[in-house]
Order: C-alpha cells, then sequence, then structure tokens
C-alpha cells in the first residue's frame, strides 16, 4: 500500500508505485501536486488504495478546471475540499468562491497544497468577514488580488471589508467572484 508520512526520510511515492497499488490519474506532471496533497492529509484518510484514488480524481478534478478560462470548473463540493485537506472549507458558499477562483487561475496556481491552502484561507477570510468576524490573519489587498479581484488597493481595503461585511451572514453575498468585483467596484 501507498504508505505517505511526515517523515523526511521517506521518499513520496512514484507514479509507478500509485499504478501498482490500481490508483490511475497519476502522471510524471501531476505528481508533486498529488504528493504535496496526500502528504497535508491525514493518514487515516488514505490508507487505503480507494481512498488515495477519491483524492487523486478529486485533485485532478481541481487541476483540469484550473484551465484559466472562466467556464463555470472546477465545481467542486466542500467535501471534496476536505479530501485534498481543506477542512477549513466546509460551507456551499465557501466551496463556490473557491471553485470561482480556481477556475480563472492556471494549474501552476494550485499545483501544491500550500497554493490550495493560502486559497482556502483568503475564502475563509472573506466569509468571515461577511459573518461579522474578523479575518485570522487579516486580509490584504494582495490577498484580494490573487484570488482574482482587481481594482483592490491598500487605500481602499478598509472600505472592501465594510461592505462584504454588509453582505449575508451566510456568505451567499460574497461567494463568486464576480459579486466580490462588483462589491470593489
Amino acid at each position: 500500500m501507498l504508505a505517505l508520512s511526515n517523515n523526511p526520510a521517506r521518499r513520496p511515492p512514484d507514479a509507478q508505485t500509485f499504478a501498482q497499488a490500481g490508483v490511475t490519474g497519476v502522471t510524471s506532471s501531476n505528481l508533486a501536486a498529488i504528493n504535496s496533497v496526500l502528504a497535508a492529509v491525514d493518514e487515516s484518510a488514505t490508507n487505503t488504495a480507494s481512498e488515495i484514488q477519491a483524492v487523486v480524481d478529486t485533485y485532478n478534478q481541481l487541476l483540469g478546471g484550473a484551465d484559466g478560462v472562466d467556464n463555470s470548473q472546477p465545481a467542486l463540493s466542500a467535501a471534496q475540499y476536505q479530501l485534498l485537506g481543506l477542512s477549513t472549507v466546509d460551507t456551499a458558499a465557501e466551496a463556490n468562491l473557491l471553485n470561482d477562483a480556481i477556475d480563472v487561475m492556471g494549474t501552476s496556481a494550485v499545483d501544491s497544497q500550500s497554493d490550495l491552502a493560502n486559497l482556502a484561507r483568503i475564502v475563509q477570510g472573506i466569509m468571515d468577514t461577511a459573518n461579522g468576524t474578523t479575518a485570522s490573519p487579516a486580509l490584504t489587498a494582495t490577498d484580494l488580488a490573487l484570488l482574482g479581484l482587481t481594482g483592490v488597493t491598500a487605500d481602499n481595503l478598509n472600505a472592501i471589508l465594510a461592505a462584504i461585511a454588509a453582505t449575508a451572514n451566510d456568505g451567499t453575498g460574497v461567494d463568486s467572484l464576480s459579486e466580490l468585483q462588483a462589491i470593489v467596484t
């Protein structure tokens, strides 16, 4: 079986090892990305080939959706994001916003678990702000730009955050880039 751990002495599996375990969809081009996600996921959630296959399939769906084209992809659910180790993505509104942001990004923007975790942190910060709580760490203009918003500056950031806070507490007023961009504009 594919034993993954955070032990630096253990080498992550290669594509051939995944194939020998019966896990499909791992190639040389996505191997590092998949290993980065598997290394961040609790081992108890990836101790069978079928569990690993679910992570691989989900991540491949995400990578396929990160095509730089606004075409409603990758369309992952909150549960699928949690498979990828993003436990803070636990509502439909959060999944919708993360999907919308990833949809217009290229794969290089989401080809590691740390990239995904940073995007999830920003999404969580937006949802916290909409819910009337303070994002921790505080959101920055750079964070909002990384998500895909334009026109955010240090000078208008506080006004934008106040406008986000004035939306519905359930995040439905900020669960898409178009809604957020309208707030910025």
